[in-house]
């Protein structure tokens, strides 16, 4: 069998994935008999009698994600409580006296006079300064880690899992009690000294950049800066990476190149291995430093370096240590790009009168084209310049990074020294930040995809596979094809997906805050945007949307309206829709002038006026009344979003006084779904309107924790009629479905990863 540590990955990666989706036995009999099956097709096709012994390799990963996955000692029952902790900082993801703490505590768990679980990893946040290696006791109240509540949020719970942490707490008190001198400590130490010396001797961004890309300090670039080199597509060379293990370990083994047979392997495995753990042992470092072992051993005992065998069996040692791994993007970034860089290997081995051109061309290429839809998976957009960005800057950042390797050496002897060999560094830095900045303005820089569905991830990566065996016997012109057969099916799949969506409205879950995203067909709008940009704008990307065809902002309270504001320029927005009364507070101020400045149009939205929306959607203003004077909360827009006969009842944040006038007049308010009013306050939502808009079901968008929305009241109401209730920081973003004149309300927490 031929790289048989390839087969093993995927089957252990397949036993994995089963361990977090299978939800019941049915879904494991299927699985088994897949594995079976698969097995039982390798042997009998390919004559690999060794496959016979993968299905042991995905049980193995199946109880390893369930082990992962389980309750660390028995402690979820204290989930909610206040406890006691003990022990060692292990690691800090940032300390200063502004923002306080959050580290990483291996302890001792305590609840009242009982020691419940030794050696458990937690990740604490709290008030003071903490460093590597500080003995401390911290008091405070258990968690678990958020679940997602919109579709589009970071799988949190995933990441911490991925690194050993399904606990998380938030401390009241910071005891220290000592110090312990580890070689861990000791390293994060000297990691802290080089980020200063850096801070010392370079202008602050370029600094930040250099203590990201040899530290590990995933908060030395500013986000601004991050964002630039995600949108010129080298966002990866600032994350260390093989890159810079390849880069020091080419270094080391020069410098140990005289000391022995012995010596100069066990040297720069050392020191490699230092380095991964000053950094953080992040999932990429791991593999490259694991890879860097293999190749070290391998040359000592004769046998030939294969770069897909190696990177198999380093993921397949990370998996086993944390299986939840695999679904960490970092891990997928570094393990997808590493194998594209293997195939090319290959081709360039069966081409050697190419070798040349494929290795200079086709490694970044192929690094980028395979983890292009790791990029569509985890950042819903793609950049298709980055392939020529890669060629052209990469080769810069290799320098940047080997002589920000020389300066953080000479820091620790002369800064005067250290500020002279950064003179360079600021250079080549900013060269390729103006370079990206280029990139970024190019058409279609940022073309949004959508988080596609991961049956196309697996249609891409038998795509892959498929032209890697072609090219390997060189059928070029079956290449030629193929291709040309998977583009034509992806253009009509693009298009057709865009103009056959089903109707639908979702409530983003914002906290204390309103925002709902409506799509039919091609065309999409927004009401409201909630207080924070982000949210909106990771869903829009989440859903392939780059360009809302109207925005309805009801009032101009922050809740409603600065969110619209944080995502102008970044969205092409078509049309805001104001209401008449509308306060012109600092917050609509701002608005308006990002309107104009990105050519939006802003028009006002009366009653009567009728807003068409595709070619089956149209949204229709119901209120302010003309000539009545609505001021604050009751000033806010009342419309009605009717589509295909479903209908949605937006009330923004009126009180009882605007839906008395409501009830008041011939105004037909009946609609399916009510967004209740004012986060369903009891200031609002009367027995009255509710009975007038006589809803099938009810949403509000809020945070109970912290003004009680919805009131007890309002809830006792919707039960008297039987209108069931969606809160957003209950059920998560809400999602309304319509389709064929048939409505139904999907909570996100029912399709929630567990």
């Amino acid at each position: 069998m031929k790289r048989p540590s390839v087969y093993v990955l995927c089957f252990l990666s397949a036993g994995i994935a089963a361990g977090r989706y299978a939800a019941d036995t049915a879904d494991i009999a299927v699985f088994a008999v897949f594995i079976v099956l698969s097995a039982f097709f390798l042997v009998k096709f390919y004559d690999l009698w060794q496959a016979a012994f993968l299905p042991a390799a995905a049980v193995a990963g199946f109880v390893l994600c369930l082990y992962a996955s389980a309750d660390a000692g028995g402690i979820s029952d204290l989930v909610g409580k206040d406890i006691t902790a003990g022990g060692t900082v292990a690691s800090v993801v940032y300390s200063d006296e502004e923002r306080g703490s959050c580290f990483v505590l291996d302890a001792t768990v305590i609840h009242g006079t009982r020691t419940v679980k030794r050696d458990t990893r937690i990740r604490v946040y709290g008030k003071g300064v903490a460093a590597a290696g500080d003995k401390a006791v911290v008091r405070g109240r258990l968690e678990l880690p958020d679940k997602r509540s919109n579709p589009s949020d970071l799988d949190y719970k995933n990441y911490l899992l991925a690194r050993g942490q399904r606990y998380i707490m938030y401390a009241d008190d910071i005891l220290p009690t000592g110090k312990k001198y580890t070689l861990s400590s000791v390293l994060q130490h000297i990691g802290e000294k080089v980020r200063s010396n850096f801070y010392l001797i370079m202008p602050e961004e370029e600094a930040g950049v250099m203590c990201t890309m040899l530290t590990g300090d995933s908060d030395g670039a500013g986000s601004e800066l991050k964002e630039l080199y995600k949108e010129g597509g080298i966002y990866h060379v600032i994350a260390i990476s093989g890159l810079h293990i390849s880069l020091l370990g080419v270094l080391l083994m020069r410098l140990f190149s005289r000391s022995g047979r012995i010596m100069s392997a066990l040297a720069p495995a050392f020191l490699l291995g230092c380095y991964c753990i000053l950094t953080g042992c992040s999932a990429s470092v791991v593999r490259a430093v694991l890879m860097f072992y293999i190749m070290l051993a391998g040359s000592r005992l004769y046998c030939d370096y294969d770069i897909i065998s190696s990177a198999s069996v380093a993921a397949c040692l990370i998996l086993i240590y944390s299986p939840f791994y695999l679904f960490d993007i970092g891990f997928e970034l570094s393990f997808g790009a590493v194998f594209a860089i293997g195939a090319v290997n290959d081709i360039a081995v069966k081409y050697r009168r190419y070798s040349t051109v494929i290795n200079d061309i086709g490694v970044e290429a192929a690094a980028d084209i395979a983890t292009k839809p790791i990029q569509m998976f985890g950042f819903y957009y793609v950049n298709p310049w980055s392939i020529g960005a890669n060629i052209m800057l990469v080769p810069l950042m290799s320098a940047a990074v080997f002589i920000g390797f020389f300066t953080a050496a000479a820091g620790f002897v002369s800064l005067p020294l250290a500020k002279i060999c950064a003179v360079p560094l600021t250079v080549i830095l900013r060269s390729v930040e103006a370079w990206c900045g280029m990139i970024g303005l190019l058409p279609g820089a940022k073309t949004v995809t959508g988080k596609p569905p991961v049956i196309f991830i697996l249609l891409y990566i038998l795509l892959l596979v498929l032209i890697y065996n072609l090219a390997m016997r060189k059928k070029l012109k079956q290449i030629i094809c193929l291709l040309a057969v998977s583009l034509s099916a992806l253009f009509v799949y693009r298009v057709s997906a865009e103009r056959l969506r089903t109707p639908e409205v979702t409530f983003l879950d914002v906290g204390q805050a309103d925002c709902a995203v409506g799509t039919v067909g091609d065309h999409c709008f927004a009401v409201d945007g909630g207080s924070d940009g982000d949210i909106l704008s990771n869903y829009l990307m989440y859903r392939g949307i780059d360009r809302l065809d109207a925005v309805f902002v009801s009032h101009s309270d922050r809740d409603h309206i600065r969110g619209i504001s944080e995502i102008m320029g970044s969205v092409d927005i078509d049309t805001v829709y104001l209401p008449p009364s509308i306060d012109k507070n600092e917050y609509y101020y701002e608005l308006v002038s990002l309107a104009e400045a990105n050519g939006t149009a802003v028009k006002t939205f009366e009653l009567g006026s009728t807003a068409e929306l595709g070619k089956s959607g149209r949204m229709v203003c119901l209120y302010p009344f003309p000539g009545t004077v609505s001021e604050g909360n009751n000033g806010s827009m009342v419309c009605k979003y009717i589509c295909g006969g479903a209908s949605v009842l937006f009330t923004g944040d009126i009180e009882y006084k605007a839906e008395e006038l409501l009830c008041g007049g011939d105004i037909d308010l009946s609609a399916d779904i009510l967004k209740l009013a004012h986060h369903g306050s009891d200031t609002s939502n009367t027995e009255e309107f509710i009975k007038r808009v006589s809803p099938s079901a009810a949403v509000a968008s809020a945070d109970s924790s912290i003004y009680g929305h919805p009131a007890r009241s309002v809830t006792d109401r919707l039960d008297k009629y039987g209108i069931p209730c969606f809160v957003t920081d209950r059920d998560g973003a809400v999602s309304v479905k319509m389709s064929k004149g048939k409505i139904s309300v999907v909570p996100y927490t029912e399709g929630r990863d567990e």
